[in-house]
């Protein structure tokens, strides 16, 4: 059994107990997070490397907790011995933060996995996991709740999407209640993110959203006719992602990263400039917003991993076209992503943000009569497919 290479054409090995059979030990409280494993390329012929990694609440040593492991291939079944499966030196330490790897070397079968977590204060427990593994994947049988690996995220991503917006704008002055609707597309999006460290990542983004308008409303000095009325609202980020990982929870069925995301944003968006006595344009206005909020993500389903973000936005300062006093603005964002493994990812994505302020009109080159002051309001809702690789 020493021979690397394991197959279906080996004789069985029952030695050292039945296979599969259960190891005693005293179990005490303890709680292992685990993380889905994760496939590498084995230097071995006809194997496969398997990451089986998880998170205990302080430093522990990790060792086998069984001189034999049981593996089952087809029909067959062997006891076999450690070292013709392992590629870590067991025991182990774990890091600081209580996380921990094992690298085994299998071919596809189900190997059922004896580890033994022993804490510095004499606690000590065995978990037999169910490792099954194939060509395609690995998976850990009988545990409901887990979560990707932060030690196994890649380290860059991008992305471009493509989709259709919906903008409701109104504004409400001294002089006119004006309000119009576009759907319109197509919108552009491209990201970058890379993680910085395990716990932290950079954001940047692109977004362009187009749109346009002829309509009028109705005010004290009769119809408002808007001259201009195409526009393209771009929006720039750089933010700061902070995912710990004891940070953990769901929304849905396995614990996923909770996290703090904060930047600046800046607006080129639409507002709508007073030109004439009843003629309006529309014009781009600069706005830089500081942003903060939360972002989640867990992984639903095989593959498929689910993103969630809120962020509240405060305007830092304007451009040229008018004053703002902000009364609130948000954004937010879901998004339903699948995983090749090559690195490529698919997703759609649904972004929303709703801003409401008070503003006045300057424009110095302007007759002063002209000048307006009031309220506005932008609904903003954008549906996206996105394509996205990552990358070490």
């Amino acid at each position: 059994m020493e021979d690397s290479s394991l197959t279906e054409d080996q004789p069985d090995d029952t030695s050292g107990g039945e296979v599969g059979a259960p190891y005693l030990a005293v179990e005490e409280s303890i709680e292992v997070q685990w993380y889905f494993p994760v496939l590498r390329v084995s230097p071995k012929p006809r194997r496969i490397r398997v990451v089986v990694s998880g998170k205990v609440e302080d430093q522990a040593t990790v060792s086998l907790g069984a001189p034999r492991i049981p593996v089952i291939i087809g029909r067959r079944a062997a006891n076999v011995p450690p070292a013709v499966l392992l590629d870590t030196e067991l025991p182990l330490e774990t890091e600081r933060r209580g996380y921990f790897e094992v690298h085994l070397d299998v071919p596809p079968s189900t190997i059922q996995l004896p580890l033994r977590v022993s804490m510095e204060d004499g606690r000590e427990r065995i978990f037999q996991l169910n490792l099954v593994v194939s060509e395609d994947g690995a998976v850990l049988e009988g545990q409901p709740s887990l979560a990707r690996s932060p030690a196994h995220q890649k380290r860059y991503e991008g992305w471009f999407g493509v989709g259709f917006n919906y903008l409701r704008y109104t504004q409400d002055s001294n002089l006119v209640a004006q309000a119009f609707e576009s759907f319109t597309g197509p919108s552009f999006f491209s990201k970058g993110r890379a993680r910085l460290y395990r716990d932290w990542a950079a954001l940047v983004e692109i977004k362009m959203s187009p749109g346009s308008t002829s309509g009028s409303g109705d005010a004290e000095l009769g119809a408002i006719e808007v001259g201009q009325g195409a526009y393209q609202w771009w929006i720039y980020s750089l933010e700061a992602l902070y995912m710990p990982t004891f940070l953990q929870g769901r929304i849905f069925r396995n614990p996923g990263p909770w996290g703090i995301r904060f930047g600046l944003q800046h607006h080129s968006m639409p507002f709508l400039l007073r030109t004439q006595e009843t003629s309006f344009d529309i014009v781009r206005a600069q706005v830089t917003m500081a942003t903060l909020g939360f972002q989640h993500e867990e992984e639903v389903f095989r593959n498929w991993d689910f993103e969630i973000f809120m962020r509240y936005q405060h305007p830092a300062s304007g451009g040229d076209v008018f004053h703002i006093s902000p009364k609130f603005a948000f954004d937010g964002s879901l998004g339903l992503i699948y995983n090749f493994r090559s690195g490529l990812r698919v997703g759609g994505f649904w972004y929303g943000q709703w801003h409401e302020y008070n503003f006045s009109q300057k424009r110095p080159d302007f007759d002063p009569a002209l000048q307006i002051e009031g309220s506005q309001s932008l609904f903003f809702s954008n549906v996206e497919l996105r394509l996205g690789y990552a990358f070490d």
